[in-house]
């Protein structure tokens, strides 16, 4: 089973259970899960951006 190339934090697995049937409606979701997470945990270091 191939690693995904973005870190996981079990929310990646939650929103793709099964890895053979990845859909781009997932990706996006794991994607703005993970941006939530980092954007939480470095919200003054984000907040430039945002």
């Amino acid at each position: 089973m191939a690693q995904p190339a973005y870190p996981s934090y079990g929310v990646v697995h939650v929103v793709t259970p099964n890895p053979q049937r990845v859909t781009v409606h997932d990706m996006f979701k794991a994607y703005i899960s993970i941006y939530f997470f980092y954007h939480k945990k470095y919200i003054g270091f984000m907040s430039n951006y945002t």
